[in-house]
């Protein structure tokens, strides 16, 4: 199973949404990168050790940015965001 995702001018990439759900992966859950050749890299889901920071509120942008928006908190802005991502 391939899933093709770009990387953003900041050097960011979307992890796909069926893959999300399938491992599970919430918000400031650590990806582990490796190397394996000079064109494959593998990503290991980091055991969860304790509570995960809130990467939005970790950032002065995201407070400032996401505290103007009509929701109650990230999760029902991802959520609202990812409307349509099912099935």
């Amino acid at each position: 199973m391939s899933m093709v995702t770009i990387l953003t001018e900041r050097g960011q990439v979307s992890v796909p949404a069926k893959l999300r759900r399938e491992l599970n992966l919430k918000a400031g859950r650590k990806l582990v990168w490796e190397r394996v050749s000079p064109t494959e890299c593998r990503v290991r889901v980091q055991l969860a050790t304790g509570i995960q920071p809130d990467p939005i509120k970790a950032i002065g942008f995201g407070r400032r940015t996401f505290a103007k928006l009509p929701f109650a908190s990230t999760k029902d802005y991802m959520d609202s965001i990812r409307e349509g991502e099912l099935g």
